[in-house]
């Protein structure tokens, strides 16, 4: 008896032959004479080879494509290839318009990266900025400067050769205010009481340095007599009509010899009608005779009439003429919103100024000198650069952003005499704090 010898003859279809770009094909064997395996070759199709009897297969890439089909019995072999048996069709795929931005809430004169995040390769972009400059682009990521506090929408449309989209983010952006601290008055009583008034026998000023924070001069009060342990403002200040919400009243003082909680000195606060003591520090609480400190003491406009003839008043309260406070460089601002008192137990603070050469504390911003006539030194324990930004007490900005080594001293020799403030923006953390241009 002879064997028969039966090859099997390869043979496929298609559910489609014509299709988009990215959709996929199911394949099916037709071979005869039983076939036990198959071998597919897929030329431009994911997955590009299969062992199995009915795959299926996608196909991402426009162009024209072979199949082959090698089909396999007891017997032998057989295949099957069919020459640009597949088309795939470019699908058009207009823009689907997308941004992003660095931070949707800037202060006046703050600056905003935009990103374009749009997809399906858009090849123009053309931009609206409601309130900034420039008010349009067509660059793919523009840069915007706003200078006009508001909320202000951002529109994209992005275009490519299939089409175009567009995308607008309603109130995206918000500029708050710019700082609206003014300076009313800076004092260090080298020319003797200025805007201040001697209250009586226990005041006096001092000429002597050493009790002096800078220069030779500084304002003594002793004892406890009331008025005559104090200074005031000679004139009052007109904080109503600018509409001020907040006065800051920072100064520098030396204690000497002033007994552990039974003695302290006050400032006092001129409303229009009466006087109110609005801080209170203590001899072994609040400080420790023979050492130099700072204090702000803030006043709020919620908490006390801001009227058309406000004024400050320091006054000793301690038991004799050998207790002495030496008050120096007082620097009173007021401004149109708050600023820095959120958080706080209570509206005045104080702390030993650090001199050069302490080792101050980690993550804690300090200036030396200050105040400040040439060139200005940065402490920032933990960082090695900063993007720095000063602004003077009308709020206009004096250096913007620029990237700063903490060992690089700052030169602000060209800057007018007055009240400054700082920040240092160093991985997201912003650090504030005032120093005085001499």
């Amino acid at each position: 008896v002879n064997n028969v010898i039966v090859l099997p003859v390869a043979e496929f279809s298609a559910d489609a032959t014509t299709i988009n770009e990215g959709d996929a094909v199911q394949f099916t064997d037709l071979s005869t004479n039983d076939p036990i395996a198959w071998s597919w070759t897929f030329e431009g199709g994911t997955p590009a080879s299969s062992s199995a009897q009915h795959p299926v297969v996608n196909y991402n890439t426009p162009g024209i494509y072979d199949v082959t089909l090698t089909v396999t019995n007891a017997d032998g072999s057989d295949t099957e290839t069919k020459i640009d048996y597949i088309t795939v069709i470019d699908v058009l795929y207009p823009p689907v318009a997308n941004f992003s931005a660095n931070t949707t809430s800037v202060s006046e004169g703050g600056t905003v990266q935009f990103t374009d995040l749009s997809t399906n390769n858009p090849t123009s972009w053309s931009w609206v900025f409601e309130g900034g400059t420039p008010g349009t682009s067509t660059a793919q990521n523009p840069s915007v400067t706003y200078n006009t506090a508001g909320s202000y929408s951002v529109t994209l449309t992005a275009t490519n050769g299939d089409g175009s989209d567009t995308e607008t983010k309603t109130a995206y952006i918000t500029v708050t205010p710019a700082s609206s601290m003014v300076q009313l008055s800076f004092s260090d009583f080298e020319g003797g009481w200025g805007i201040w008034t001697d209250g009586g026998g226990d005041c006096a000023l001092y000429t002597g340095g050493t009790y002096a924070w800078s220069g030779s001069n500084a304002a003594n009060i002793q004892d406890n007599s009331g008025v005559a342990s104090s200074f005031y403002m000679t004139n009052g200040v007109d904080v109503h009509t600018p509409g001020y919400v907040q006065i800051d009243v920072e100064f520098y003082f030396i204690p000497i010899s002033m007994d552990n909680t039974k003695e302290d000195f006050w400032v006092q606060y001129y409303d229009g009608s009466a006087w109110y003591t609005v801080a209170v520090f203590t001899a072994g609480i609040d400080f420790v005779n023979n050492t130099f400190y700072v204090a702000t003491v803030s006043i709020l406009e919620s908490s006390y009439n801001f009227p058309t003839n406000m004024k400050i008043r320091f006054m000793c309260d301690a038991s004799g003429n050998v207790d002495d406070v030496y008050i120096d460089d007082i620097t009173i601002t007021a401004s149109t919103q708050l600023m820095n008192t959120e958080g706080m137990e209570e509206l005045y603070s104080i702390k030993s100024f650090e001199l050069p050469g302490e080792e101050p504390e980690e993550g804690v911003l300090s200036l030396y000198p200050n105040p400040v006539q040439d060139h200005l030194s940065i402490v920032l324990p933990g960082v090695e650069e900063v993007d720095l930004y000063i602004y003077n007490a009308t709020g206009q900005l004096m250096i913007d952003g620029r990237k700063v080594d903490v060992n690089e001293t700052i030169n602000v020799s060209g800057f007018e005499k007055g009240l400054y403030i700082l920040k240092a923006v160093s991985e997201g953390e912003v650090h504030t704090v005032k120093f005085i241009k001499q």
